[in-house]
């Protein structure tokens, strides 16, 4: 991450030290300083403050991608006793569990004794970190190469819809901002893409045979999530029991067939926030 500021060029000041007080100060050095729930707030001395514009933050989210024997986590009640499931409403929490998907978020504290658990099986993780003031449209692979699949889903209304797939690949599109009016808090969208891929014959005048393949990306809304990581928290995605029915979207996008055992695909997101912090000009 990098933060820039640009300052105009001035002209050339007059000779008079009346018109040299005119001229612009040298620009002020920036920093990214991280938003903490224990750095106090600047003392004031007892005097009115004026009031502050929009502050500007810069994000980095840091996902973990965690690959364990099936039940490690999403089976743990233990563990889910020390994660808020209710930083979502209760009926997109009920949407999702059906549809093979627990969602829950927890302080920093917590992620130690998560790391205790992985360190009891043989966990496969992969790191990936992303930064700006937003993100959108950022890609998780967690199937690939599906030759047929069936994916059918609750909506709403308590109906069961879906459809069949041929060659396909599953992928969560994750995207990231900061939660309006609450510095420190920041917005996770989450949403399941199915991008199947279609094969189609061609021949031109002289009889000659071209294949041609067509990608086509599907969003499963229904089973979309978007909830507010408040500061000092990380955010959890597993799969919930629904996710035995071969069929779930948690089937489909948080498990993984390996030869001999059936593994579960664990997102852990981390937010952290920073501000851009101008130090004082240099005076000549």
């Amino acid at each position: 991450m990098v933060a820039c500021v640009v300052a105009g060029c001035a002209k050339k000041p007059p000779a008079d030290g009346a018109s040299a007080l005119l001229s612009p100060a040298p620009p002020s050095p920036t920093q990214l300083v991280e938003i903490s729930a224990d750095k106090p707030a600047p003392a004031t001395d007892g005097k009115p403050v004026d009031a502050k514009g929009e502050v500007a933050v810069i994000i980095q989210i840091e996902v973990w991608q965690l690959r364990l024997p099936m039940g490690t986590i999403s089976r743990n009640e233990e563990f889910w006793k020390r994660i808020n499931e209710q930083c979502v409403d209760v009926g997109s929490y009920d949407l999702l569990f059906k549809n093979g998907v627990r969602v829950g978020e927890a302080p920093q504290a917590e992620w130690e004794y998560l790391r205790t658990i992985m360190e009891q099986y043989p966990a496969v993780a992969q790191r990936t970190t992303f930064g700006g003031s937003q993100g959108e449209g950022i890609e998780f692979t967690m199937k690939e190469d599906v030759d047929a699949q069936n994916i059918f889903f609750f909506d709403a209304q308590n109906r069961l819809s879906g459809r069949s797939y041929d060659q396909s690949e599953n992928l969560l599109t994750l995207r990231f901002e900061p939660t309006p009016r609450k510095l420190g808090s920041v917005r996770i969208a989450m949403c399941p893409v199915v991008r199947s891929t279609r094969k189609r014959l061609e021949f031109n005048i002289r009889h000659e045979e071209r294949e041609i393949q067509y990608k086509r990306a599907e969003r499963v809304y229904e089973c979309s999530l978007r909830v507010d990581v408040p500061l000092g928290s990380f955010l959890i995605v597993a799969p919930s029991e629904a996710a035995r029915r071969e069929t779930s979207v948690g089937h489909a996008f948080l498990t993984k067939d390996g030869d001999a055992e059936q593994f579960e695909q664990i997102m852990v997101i981390t937010p952290r926030p920073y501000t851009v912090e101008v130090s004082a000009p240099l005076r000549r």
